[in-house]
């Protein structure tokens, strides 16, 4: 596989292993954030009409994203439609003291 890669860094500085870790990074948060928002909330079909409302949907996404990854959970489209099913699950993420009939996770 070839890359091309455009960098507005001097070459004397940037080495190759300097741009491969950049580009893995930048990756890693693709992949991390915004792939499990347009997988899991299916954010890219979703069309807002008000000045802030793309950022803000985008804000609560990733603070429910990042609630189950504190949460212990790493399948995050799997335990959405596991809360999907009884939304008195959802407690327990938002509020470690609430408890529920429902706690078992998915």
């Amino acid at each position: 596989e070839i890359a091309l890669i455009l960098t507005s860094q001097d070459t004397d500085a940037a080495t190759a292993a300097d741009i491969h870790n950049q580009a893995r990074k930048h990756w890693a948060i693709e992949n991390k954030s915004h792939y499990v928002r347009d997988t899991v909330f299916h954010e890219d079909a979703h069309i807002t009409y008000s000045k802030n409302g793309s950022r803000t949907m985008a804000s609560l996404r990733n603070i429910a994203i990042g609630l189950l990854r504190i949460a212990g959970h790493s399948e995050i489209k799997r335990t959405t439609e596991w809360i999907n099913r009884d939304r008195t699950r959802a407690l327990h993420i938002m509020s470690p003291s609430v408890t529920t009939l429902n706690t078992a996770s998915p």
